[in-house]
């Protein structure tokens, strides 16, 4: 039976206090119990008893780095009961469960590729082959924790988070990467502080402010357990319990935080926890520790003692005496009834870890042993003794040992065509035989022969046709020489891989000189060969090892390799571990020597009797997905005083529908104010970060939350300001034709004929025309309507204007032809005043023709006149036609002004032209107005406003001009008389 070790760092203390860590001690115990199960498989590593050396880091790196290089050191093991007492150099070493231990640890064993497997560093900088070539671990990698946390966090729809890391590197590289990851999914970080690694009471007031000032309600603790003791210490004594805290893979509630108030702080906590895995008959195992049962055990006594608050009498008086307040252990206590907070035996996650670590080191040892020579050509590894694993620099030591060097080394002559001579062999190789047959008798005595021969390599294939008959004809020429030749030169191949203190591996002896029976005696050779001390023996070895390396190159056609085995061949081959755990979990590692991502979510859920437990209620991984993909049971999550209702952690509440979000200046992005949408602009949901427009034929309702249909509007006769507009112009028409009959009645009275009563009658029907055309823009627009609207009301109003203009004319020249001498009369009569009259009218007809021919007005929906309407309106069609027309009318108006203003100061009598000068200042005013109302307004006040300008306009000639007459023959009909018309006359 052969005894094989490995050795495994693990901290069950600290270095700054004595607290022992329960834990940590069941971690120790599934690696033992790992290697139990290992030793009593028949099939994995038979004939192999495997060991292993226990070294307590404490949590130091520098006791890491201590226990490394005393677990390395070849030393003789003080402890003669065990079967690795020759040699203490282990295969492999088991740990640290901390990264900050790992990391310096690993960087030297990488250097000389030493396999090193860790149940619980999690460093992201650890997959990192080119630093750390010989690491493995059986944890996730942390890169993909900080996502599986975001995911978290954008599960529950927090938006504002604290996060509190530890000032180490594991800390502060994953709270920068989750800060990354959070802020990508949608949230933001209110605070992210560091916490000192030592001495953080200086620290304590401020990050106990910044968690009381802060609305975050979600803090998560990207930290190691160092820092966060004393921090909830202090976070429980002030009663901070309103709270999400989220923890990472290093925090373990229940065994890390002993304090019941810490407990209840923590209630309601989730945390990212290991894969959970059975281990089958591990807990019948923690149940049979004891110490009598584990003499052997350096932890057992300690453990005992804190498990069970009892201390074993000690053989020092002073040392009782301080104990003497503390029960003594009796022995009797058992495991079974230790609080499962503290010992938990039933849910294994970094227990698990070091479990599947132990077996993976075991099938990795296994799988090199049963290798073949096919394996080792492909991978260029090397299958050899159990006893042949060691650290390469052994060898290097053995090559520069100063006998060797002392010795002459006589050159091998060679035949001109590249073979050896056989004669000038046999000579080099004389001393091997005196030294063979003088180490024949102590063979009996040394190691079990190599575990596998080389089943042979094919000839390179694609060699050329030179290379293949000089390789047929160095065939037939070796199947001359002396067989004894070809025995001794095996041998020394032997002795030189033995030399270096590492395996042999030869490749492309063909099957033809294969023989079992020979190999078996040249390892028996080389074990005597290298426990050989003597100077005569190290000589031989290096005469041999040029003599052979001339023959390798120049005599066989399979040449015979010799590589020296060191611990990379181990490394190969965790490389290639493959087995499915008894919990059914599949583990493998990639290429950096990461197992498969797997986290469980856990819920931390306090009791009203005080005790609490973790509780499963989700699980990231990212099998089949590579971004990693999260589950939750959310109604399995109790939160803060065993609610079911998921607390509320934003830094501004989402805005209602009909908001939009707008971000305060300098502020995180899930920091904004809420603003109402605009005007046919909707929010239908809450938490929108803009506004939806609404199409052209819906408007937004006053809440702005969905868009409904446009009011359809228009001047119509059926609303107060349609009807009102209406009414007056109606009043006006009647008002108008009531002057034009009393005109009729009192045509031959003097006052009528004196104010050219023919012009006055087609002044009076226009403007009753233009109090009734204005009722055409009142009501649906029609194509009829739309047409004649502007054009009739163009054409009227030139009419009325040239009317008064004529009516002015003729006041002038009457007045003129008075006068004797004056040849004016010729012009007074209906001659001149019709011309004027038909003059004007005509070229106003001619604009608004053409307006009608070429760009006439057509009834359309205005989507944009007014807002949440859709007006009903004449399109003028011409823009430029519409302002030419009222440009037309603006110039007549003009006219008859001047000309009625430079005719202020004749007679009374005659005067018509102070009020007709009135009139046209009042139209001048009106429409002047006009302009700027007209284009300030939309969809129906437009319509309003112009009917009014008409309205306003035709009542201002109407009144100025023709009501003193009225006044006069109604009211006054004493002043219709020659008499007084004569008798003013006369005045002047």
């Amino acid at each position: 039976m052969i005894n094989k070790y490995t050795s495994m760092l693990i901290s069950v203390k600290t270095l700054t206090d004595t607290v022992f860590h329960l834990r940590h001690y069941r971690y120790a115990l599934a690696a033992v119990f790992a290697f139990r199960e290992i030793n009593e498989n028949p099939y994995v590593l038979p004939n192999i008893t495997l060991g292993f050396k226990i070294y307590d880091c404490c949590y130091s790196e520098i006791r890491a780095l201590e226990g490394t290089i005393f677990l390395l050191s070849k030393q003789e093991d003080q402890n003669k009961k065990s079967s690795c007492a020759t040699r203490t150099r282990p295969s492999a070493i088991l740990g640290a469960v901390a990264s900050k231990s790992s990391l310096p640890v690993a960087r030297i064993l990488g250097v000389f590729r030493y396999p090193q497997m860790s149940y619980g560093s999690v460093h992201p900088l650890l997959s990192d082959k080119s630093q750390f070539p010989s690491f493995f671990r059986t944890v996730p990698n942390d890169k993909l924790q900080p996502v599986g946390i975001a995911q978290l966090v954008k599960y529950f729809d927090w938006k504002w988070i604290g996060i509190l890391a530890s000032e180490n590197d594991l800390g502060e590289t994953g709270s920068q990467a989750l800060k990354r990851n959070i802020i990508s999914s949608g949230s933001c970080v209110a605070f992210l502080e560091n916490l000192p690694m030592y001495n953080i009471r200086w620290k304590m007031p401020y990050i106990i402010d910044i968690i009381k000032k802060s609305s975050a309600k979600v803090i998560i603790l990207y930290s190691t357990i160092e820092p966060l003791i004393p921090l909830f210490d202090e976070i429980s004594f002030q009663g901070i319990t309103e709270k999400v805290w989220i923890g990472t893979t290093s925090l373990t509630i229940s065994s890390d935080f002993s304090k019941q108030e810490i407990l209840k702080t923590l209630n309601g906590s989730l945390g990212f926890g290991m894969r959970r895995g059975e281990i089958p008959g591990f807990k019948d195992f923690l149940y049979s520790i004891h110490p009598n049962t584990f003499p052997d055990d350096i932890f057992i006594t300690e453990f005992w003692e804190n498990a069970f608050g009892c201390h074993w009498p000690k053989g020092n008086s002073n040392e009782s005496r301080l104990r003497s307040e503390i029960k003594t252990c009796t022995g009797t206590e058992k495991v079974e009834e230790i609080n499962k907070s503290l010992f938990d035996v039933n849910n294994f996650r970094f227990t698990y870890s070091s479990y599947i670590a132990t077996h993976s080191l075991a099938y990795a040892l296994d799988s090199m042993l049963s290798c073949n020579f096919k394996d080792q050509l492909l991978v260029n590894v090397t299958c050899g003794s159990i006893h042949e694993l060691l650290p390469w620099k052994e060898v290097k030591r053995l090559r520069s040992s100063k006998t060797l060097q002392e010795q002459p080394k006589e050159p091998i002559k060679q035949k001109t065509d590249g073979t050896l001579q056989v004669d000038e062999l046999k000579s080099a190789l004389l001393p091997l035989q005196s030294a063979i047959q003088e180490l024949s008798g102590k063979m009996n005595s040394f190691g079990s022969s190599i575990n596998k021969i080389a089943d042979g390599l094919e000839l390179a294939e694609g060699r050329s046709k030179t290379n293949e008959i000089e390789i047929e004809r160095l065939k037939e020429e070796l199947k001359t020489k002396d067989k004894t030749i070809y025995d001794i030169q095996a041998k020394i191949v032997d002795l030189e891989a033995r030399s270096r203190r590492n395996n042999l591996i030869i490749r492309g002896l063909s099957e033809k000189y294969e023989s079992h029976n020979l190999l078996e005696t040249i390892a028996q050779i080389f074990n005597n060969l290298l426990h050989e001390r003597s100077p005569s023996a190290k000589y031989i070895i290096e005469r041999a090892h040029r003599a052979l390396r001339k023959w390798q190159t120049h005599s066989i056609p399979r040449p015979i390799y010799v590589k020296m085995l060191n611990h990379q061949d181990l490394v190969h081959y965790l490389k290639k571990v493959h087995f499915i755990t008894t919990a059914g979990h599949e583990i493998y590692f990639d290429d950096n020597g990461d197992i498969p991502t797997s986290y469980d979510i856990l819920n931390w859920q306090m009791f009203p009797n005080g005790t609490g437990r973790y509780y499963q209620v989700g699980r990231f991984y990212t099998s089949d997905h590579p971004g990693g993909i999260i589950d939750i049971d959310d109604h399995a999550v109790w939160w803060n005083e065993n609610t079911s209702e998921v607390p509320h952690s934003v830094c501004s509440e989402n805005c209602p529908p009909g908001h939009r979000k707008a971000t305060r200046q300098g502020e995180p992005i899930c920091c904004f104010d809420c603003i109402m949408c605009s005007k046919g602009e909707i929010a239908n949901q809450t938490g929108e970060k803009s506004c939806l427009k609404c199409s052209k034929e819906l408007w937004s309702n006053d809440r702005r939350e969905k868009c409904i249909q446009k009011l359809t509007e228009v001047l119509a006769y059926e609303e107060p300001l349609g009807s009102t507009l209406a009414a007056i112009n109606c009043a006006f028409s009647v008002i108008t034709i009531s002057i034009f009959f009393i005109f009729m009645k009192n045509q031959e009275t003097p006052i009528v004929r004196a104010n050219n009563r023919e012009l006055s009658f087609i002044l009076l029907l226009t403007l009753m025309m233009c109090f009734l055309c204005s009722l055409i823009f009142i009501g649906n627009p029609t194509r009829l309507t739309c047409l004649l609207r502007q054009t009739a009301f163009g054409v009227v109003f030139s009419l009325a204007i040239s009317c008064i203009l004529a009516k002015t004319i003729i006041v002038i020249i009457a007045f003129k032809a008075t006068q004797p001498g004056s040849n004016l009369r010729k012009w007074l009569g209906m001659r001149l005043p019709s011309s004027v009259v038909s003059g004007c009218t005509l070229i106003q007809l001619f604009i608004c023709g053409g307006w009608m021919f070429f760009s006439p007005s057509f009834p359309e929906s205005n989507m944009e006149s007014g807002e949440g309407t859709i007006t009903l309106q004449c399109n003028d069609g011409s823009v430029t036609a519409f302002w030419s027309m009222l440009g037309y009318m603006g110039l007549l108006a003009t006219v008859s002004l001047i000309i009625a203003f430079l005719a202020r100061n004749l007679p009374d009598n005659f005067n018509d032209a102070k009020f007709i000068t009135f009139s046209m200042l009042v139209f001048a005013s009106v429409w002047l107005s006009f302009i700027p109302a007209y284009l300030s307004t939309k969809g129906k006040y437009s319509v309003a406003v112009e009917v009014f300008a008409i309205m306003a306009s035709s009542a201002g000639m109407l009144i100025c001009i023709f009501f003193p007459k009225c006044y006069i023959i109604l009211l006054r009909p004493d002043l219709n008389s020659k008499d007084k018309l004569m008798g003013s006359k006369m005045k002047h």
